[in-house]
């Protein structure tokens, strides 16, 4: 994550915790970065299985179920 992203999500959740009237905006932060870092790892695990599929259908080593 870059820190123009984490000055995104800082301004995101400011945003919300004054529409909300919380005075806590660091919740709202911990929020954002944690689905944006759940988010980032689903696309490198995504690309890591469609990598390994690509690899075992090409060396006819393993089965690998289509979903």
């Amino acid at each position: 994550m870059t820190r123009d992203q984490i000055d995104q999500l800082w301004s995101q959740a400011l945003q919300q915790a004054v529409k909300d009237g919380e005075e806590y905006t660091r919740y709202h932060f911990a929020n954002l970065v944690m689905e944006a870092a759940c988010k980032e790892c689903v696309e490198v695990c995504d690309e890591i299985a469609l990598d390994t599929r690509r690899i075992c259908l090409a060396g006819n080593e393993c089965e690998v179920s289509e979903k």
